[in-house]
């Protein structure tokens, strides 16, 4: 019992079977799934040496490592060594999840996509444009881009110091700014602003739509991208915006998720260079079709590239499951002469993948029964010291059969509705 859940006895430095992604880009490691990944490699290659904006549909079934993959390639470092010159100067990898709240979604995936800039990274590119352009030429090149004049203002105020000198706003350059100015302008582009408000940032509205709000984002966003001429590469920057758990909208009545499905369709249009939008889709269906009839004829129209994450065949799977306890073995397991395939005997690990309906080879679940196999290898002390005993395809089958009548008697548990 000493052994249970001391994954050093496997000479693993944890358990590298997680039920759930990393939540941070570093901690994630890729292992097997070589076609998956260079699909990724070779779209993101592609994203950071060319400006042509890229629209990525992520389908398959739950589990399947979507998230994991969105989480892995939101590491900038580990983007810009897929590409050498000529590339883009810089890399904003953008997550967020789809909204819960259905009278909401557009509102909320606005927010968090403007959360997830910071203001502090936003007022520093405002700031650097005017520095490069001049106060004037900026204020129009931004209202030209939302094509109003007051959400245009409001992004402009953004680089400005508040106080003013002989009647004109300043830069930043040399005063300290005012917290309270700051705050009101954050209450603006969440529209919680006050009419009282408005006349003291000088503004004549807030931001009262979908419509504005998408226009004031695809600007934001295209402030990040930069105004240098389409062809200057190396003067912008890839944004990487992945939207992830799409399938929530498959529980919206239309006029919920239309304006959401719209707006980002919008933001499409309005960002046609150095974007690459990758949504991803949960099917339960397994048919790639049933995500059209929620994101509709001109959302789906706009997608450039598919990605499956197909289910895993048994050689894949199996090499997945060794690539993944490589990437956390102890680091004197090579001098142990032990198999690769410990703790498992290599029958034993295949016995295991045979018992993983061909449909549900998919990470979660191999994740899920090499976890189960080896913590009850531990907790019966089948294991009892490092490097002492292995799992046999006798013992992976006993686990597996008291795991699944265990599952049975407690959907019979479960109450009728």
């Amino acid at each position: 019992m000493s052994a249970m859940l001391d994954w050093n006895h496997v000479y693993l430095k944890q358990n590298p079977f997680a039920d759930t992604p990393p939540r941070r880009p570093e901690e994630a490691v890729w292992a097997g799934l070589p076609r998956l990944k260079g699909q990724f490699e070779s779209l993101f290659a592609q994203a950071l040496a060319t400006s042509a904006t890229q629209v990525v549909l992520n389908w398959g079934a739950w589990g399947s490592g979507k998230t994991h993959a969105a989480t892995y390639f939101s590491l900038k470092e580990r983007l810009s060594s897929l590409v050498q010159a000529p590339r883009v100067r810089d890399i904003c990898p953008i997550y967020i999840r789809t909204p819960k709240e259905p009278a909401r979604a557009d509102q909320d995936l606005y927010r968090d996509i403007v959360e997830a800039l910071r203001f502090s990274n936003l007022r520093k590119l405002i700031r650097d444009l005017i520095a490069e352009r001049g106060q004037e030429e900026t204020l129009q090149l931004l209202q030209n881009n939302t094509s109003s004049e007051p959400l245009g203002k409001a992004i402009w105020l953004l680089g400005l110091e508040p106080k003013k000198r002989g009647g004109q706003l300043a830069l930043f350059d040399d005063e300290e700014v005012s917290e309270e100015r700051n705050q009101l302008l954050e209450s603006y582009f969440f529209s919680t602003c006050t009419k009282r408000d408005l006349k003291e940032l000088g503004l004549s509205r807030g931001i009262d739509n979908a419509q504005d709000r998408f226009r004031v984002l695809g600007t934001l966003l295209q402030c990040i991208v930069g105004f240098a001429p389409l062809e200057k590469i190396s003067q912008h920057t890839r944004l990487i915006l992945w939207i992830d758990e799409l399938e929530d909208l498959i529980y919206f009545q239309s006029r919920q998720y239309r304006p959401f499905t719209q707006g980002l369709r919008d933001l499409i249009d309005r960002l046609p260079s150095y974007l690459t939008l990758l949504m991803n889709f949960t099917l339960a269906t397994g048919d790639y079709e049933d995500a059209t009839v929620v994101l509709g004829d001109a959302l789906t129209s706009r997608i450039t590239h598919h990605v499956y994450f197909q289910p895993l065949s048994s050689e894949e799977t199996y090499e997945y499951i060794l690539e993944l306890m490589r990437c956390y073995r102890s680091e004197n397991f090579s001098s142990k002469g032990l198999q690769v395939t410990y703790p498992f005997e290599e029958n034993a690990l295949r016995t295991l993948i045979k018992t993983i309906t061909p449909l549900r080879r998919i990470p979660r679940e191999i994740n899920k029964q090499c976890s189960q196999v080896i913590n009850q290898a531990l907790e019966e002390g089948v294991i009892s010291e490092p490097g002492v005993g292995f799992i046999t395809p006798d013992f992976v089958t006993k686990v597996i059969k008291t795991q699944t009548a265990l599952a049975l008697d407690a959907e019979d548990l479960e109450p009728l509705n």
